[in-house]
């Protein structure tokens, strides 16, 4: 079952179909949204409005992006730690003959 909220971007009404449960994470995203729309309406309050959505979108697939490559490097980090981490752990257990 859906249900229908109002969100708000760059000033504007929008009604949104949800599916139940998710009206907080919609409402989250439209506010997310909004604050980039908001951003740049502050700094080009004539820049024609589908540009500013677009720009807004960019933005936001930007931050992802980078989020996106951060969490991929803290991940391959990790990785190198786990393993380096394995092999001292196998060095000291065959110098205490564990092995």
């Amino acid at each position: 079952m859906s249900r229908e909220i109002e969100v708000k971007i760059g000033r504007k009404p929008y009604r949104m179909q949800t599916e139940d449960g998710q009206e907080n994470r919609v409402s989250h995203v439209a506010e997310m949204w909004d604050k980039y729309v908001e951003k740049l309406l502050s700094a080009a309050p004539n820049m024609e409005r589908d540009r500013v959505l677009v720009l807004a979108g960019m933005m936001l697939a930007d931050d992802f992006l980078t989020m996106s490559q951060e969490k991929e490097t803290h991940e391959q980090s990790t990785d190198a730690f786990h393993h380096t981490l394995a092999e001292k752990i196998e060095s000291i257990l065959k110098q205490k003959g564990a092995f």
